[in-house]
């Protein structure tokens, strides 16, 4: 669902169709038309091989992308899809859970689904990793949402523990 530049009357959107507003008669630009310069910076930082910063402007783009007030549906999807596949070929912990975290946010936000399927994927990209730090990021945004929609579940308030632990005894996760 998208909105009007003008009027802010909402349509259907759809990737690659223009639409004419229907009550102001403004046509409006097309999905990710507003990104052409950071796609051709992404190619240009994949092709040179630097494949993390290049995910990190796609996150950026998603994150514009799919924001409530800006929504630009069609083109998060493709960024996301673009998103996924390169922190997958390249093993990118680190944007691959945000996306993640991303996804859990958005879905509360928009009709207060859980996103235990993102929950769950990204759990398993930090456990790949040994990323226990991601592993508490993931929960401790979950946790957000649950206590705000539910109580937590008993499950949950045990596996933040046990990575408070794990975390505690990394050296990597401790000030000197």
């Amino acid at each position: 669902m998208g909105s009007c530049i003008e009027c802010n009357a909402f349509f259907e959107e759809e990737e690659g169709v223009q639409h004419v507003c229907e009550e102001c008669d403004k046509l409006q630009p097309e999905s990710g038309s507003w990104a052409v310069e950071q796609m051709a910076e992404v190619d240009r930082l994949e092709s040179g091989g630097a494949h993390s910063e290049a995910a990190d402007v796609l996150l950026e783009l998603f994150y514009t992308a799919s924001d409530h007030e800006y929504s630009d549906w069609p083109f998060s999807w493709k960024v996301g899809e673009r998103l996924e596949g390169l922190c997958r070929t390249h093993g990118l912990a680190d944007q691959h859970v945000a996306f993640h975290i991303a996804h859990i946010r958005i879905l509360h936000r928009q009709n207060g689904a859980l996103a235990t399927e993102n929950l769950e994927q990204g759990i398993e990209i930090a456990r790949r990793a040994y990323r226990p730090d991601l592993e508490m990021e993931l929960l401790q945004s979950h946790w957000n949402v649950v206590n705000w929609h539910d109580s937590p579940n008993q499950s949950l308030l045990d596996r933040i523990e046990k990575v408070k632990e794990i975390l505690k005894l990394d050296s990597r996760y401790n000030e000197p």
